[in-house]
């Protein structure tokens, strides 16, 4: 960045030009976005080069905190305060921060943006803005002037960091390699990417993992287009494969939820039915794109094996007489 300063405001503050800079990660937007998202992560990266981050606070909400403690090889620490602006999910982040000195008095206000984007070749690319206002001129110059180095390094430190969170999904559950041994595949015409982020949206401990877009043109699109999405539905590996061509589902296979209450059945049932889904029966309905889901009421199995089995029978009747399961008229079955 230049440190060259544009002038004095009103109030005799100084500004430097914006920095501005961008990095590809190889791994989807929600793992990136969620980097930033706690403590836990931020400390294993921001910060410089040889620098360490023993301490920091990330309460990721509109006006929650973002309070990161950088110490240098020497042992020194510098406190970076924060306040979270804007918090748009996987997509952009806006966090008003303060640089402190030995005293926690600040020497320059640093408004960050960060925006999320998907990349052309597949992975993810973030765009950072960095806008100065010195409040300390003398202290602050020399530190913004380093800023460019200083954020590149700590890029380099975020990579590793979301090649670990990746690796960690990776291989919960899959191969040495990081391939999964197991995943259900999901067949599309084109809307494989939508259609998962529907999903992820919707099911508790899930996320997108990597989404591996056209390197040229192909018979169902252009270049740049998802062509595959391996994701996790509540841990569960799934793929998501834009085929080009419709497929049909028939009712052989399913994706079933178990809901902890009503309101969780509503909600799922609402979201996969709207925008042309259909019900079916028995908890059974299928989205927009055809996939057949069972949405089940968390109470429907034990009551099942209850071990009284004209209880069993009652609620088995009441099961097979509704379309949507409704788990209060399932325990009035019961109680009967």
């Amino acid at each position: 960045m230049t440190d060259a300063h544009d002038g004095q405001n009103a109030a005799g503050r100084q500004h430097a030009a914006p920095l501005r800079l961008s990095r590809t990660f190889k791994a989807g937007r929600e793992t990136v976005f969620n980097a930033w998202r706690t403590a836990e992560h931020v400390r294993n990266w921001f910060s410089p080069r040889t620098y360490s981050t023993p301490d920091a606070t990330v309460d990721m909400r509109a006006g929650g905190a973002f309070d990161v403690c950088m110490c240098s090889p020497a042992g020194e620490r510098q406190w970076v305060r924060g306040t979270f602006v804007e918090v748009t999910p996987h997509t952009r982040l806006v966090i008003d921060m303060h640089a402190m000195d030995a005293q926690d008095r600040p020497l320059f206000r640093a408004y960050t943006e960060v925006d999320f984007t998907d990349a052309p070749g597949g992975g993810t690319t973030i765009h950072i803005v960095q806008t100065y206002t010195f409040l300390d001129p003398a202290m602050a110059a020399p530190m913004v002037a380093g800023a460019s180095e200083g954020w590149r390094t700590t890029l380099d430190k975020l990579e590793q960091e979301v090649g670990r969170m990746s690796d960690a999904a990776a291989t919960d559950g899959q191969g040495s390699g990081g391939t999964a041994l197991v995943s259900t595949c999901l067949w599309f015409e084109h809307d494989a990417e939508t259609a998962v982020r529907l999903y992820v949206s919707l099911v508790p401990d899930s996320a997108i993992g990597y989404i591996q877009r056209a390197p040229a043109a192909w018979p169902g699109g252009a270049a740049g287009d998802a062509i595959l999405v391996n994701f996790r539905l509540a841990g569960q590996n799934f793929q998501a494969l834009n085929g080009g061509t419709r497929a049909e589902y028939g009712m052989a296979a399913s994706i079933s939820v178990q809901c902890a209450g009503q309101p969780v059945v509503d909600h799922l049932w609402a979201a996969l039915t709207a925008d042309g889904g259909s019900e079916i029966m028995c908890g059974w309905l299928r989205d927009r794109w055809g996939v057949p889901w069972q949405i089940v009421p968390d109470i429907l199995p034990r009551l099942l094996a209850h071990p009284d089995p004209a209880v069993s029978a009652r609620v088995f009747a009441a099961m097979q007489g509704m379309v949507k399961l409704d788990a209060a008229a399932l325990q009035r079955a019961a109680a009967a």
